[in-house]
């Protein structure tokens, strides 16, 4: 395919296996949750008067699924992909990135465990006799993997930016709450990038993964005949990880950068009183794993 206009491909999944993508000083951008170039596939932004930039753009594209019906459950699953093989790609700027930045809640995967999470609360709410559990439960998982493999030739007359960023939010605090009152918040992420190919820029390269996490769970319930109980647990688990190995090539005609890094940020609390108390309990705990 040759033309001399931006071209844009766009999809939930983008595949581009073998022949050429020839711009003439355009711009290509590619922009879906999950991206493949190889078997022997050329992209090339290179020509006319001014090279154009080539763009790899992995963003959560869209998977719909409506929430439980007791309205407390929030369950996301964002898993991003950029796979590139035996492939060249020449362009003035390469940029190649992934990014999940607190993405909608309706963008949730049919497979992101709903309604286990679901019949879990609604079993655990008929053990219970004589008291109401009212809760909040927050699960998201984020994943975002850049590969570049062996095969691959990435050639720039100017930058190469290898970006991958995630950033999530997680609140958890139910709206009402009587007897007992549980948040739970459970927040996962995967920014990983391996680098194995051929990477030459006129200018700089740049590889980097972020990820920044924030966290809050809540549980204040008001106390029923006596009784008030509370519970609010967080866990997170973070991973950042820009990996170049020892068969990959980097050239550049400045600086060359590899960064990752993790900012992490949460409060918990876990409040209950009732009058005339007869068992009263309390219990924050936040956990993590890096």
């Amino acid at each position: 395919m040759t033309t001399s206009n931006d071209l844009l491909l766009t999809g939930d999944a983008v595949r581009i296996e073998g022949g050429d993508i020839v711009t003439d000083g355009g711009d290509l951008t590619v922009e879906a949750a999950a991206i493949y170039v190889g078997e022997a596939a050329e992209l090339n932004t290179q020509g006319g008067s001014e090279d154009g930039q080539l763009a790899l753009n992995a963003r959560p594209m869209g998977f719909l699924n409506s929430g439980p019906a007791n309205g407390f459950v929030d369950v996301g699953l964002f898993d991003l992909s950029i796979v590139i093989e035996e492939a060249e790609l020449k362009a003035g700027n390469i940029v190649i990135d992934a990014r999940i930045i607190d993405p909608d809640r309706s963008l949730i995967r049919l497979d992101s465990g709903n309604a286990t999470v679901n019949s879990g609360i609604d079993a655990a709410v008929g053990f219970l006799e004589g008291l109401s559990l009212f809760g909040s439960i927050s699960v998201l998982l984020a994943s975002a993997d850049i590969e570049i493999g062996k095969e691959a030739k990435l050639n720039a007359t100017g930058d190469i930016r290898i970006d991958n960023e995630i950033e999530l939010t997680a609140a958890m605090e139910p709206t009402k709450a009587y007897g007992i009152g549980v948040s739970v918040g459970v927040l996962t992420t995967y920014a990983n990038i391996n680098v194995h190919g051929t990477l030459h820029a006129s200018d700089d390269v740049v590889i980097q993964t972020r990820v920044s996490t924030t966290q809050a769970a809540t549980a204040k319930p008001s106390g029923v005949k006596g009784f008030a109980g509370s519970a609010a647990v967080t866990v997170l688990n973070t991973e950042s990880r820009a990996m170049v190995w020892e068969d990959a090539k980097i050239t550049a005609g400045r600086d060359v950068i590899v960064d990752a890094s993790t900012i992490d940020r949460g409060a918990v609390s876990a409040t209950s009183g009732a009058k005339k108390a007869k068992w009263v309990s309390r219990l924050p705990l936040p956990l993590k794993t890096a």
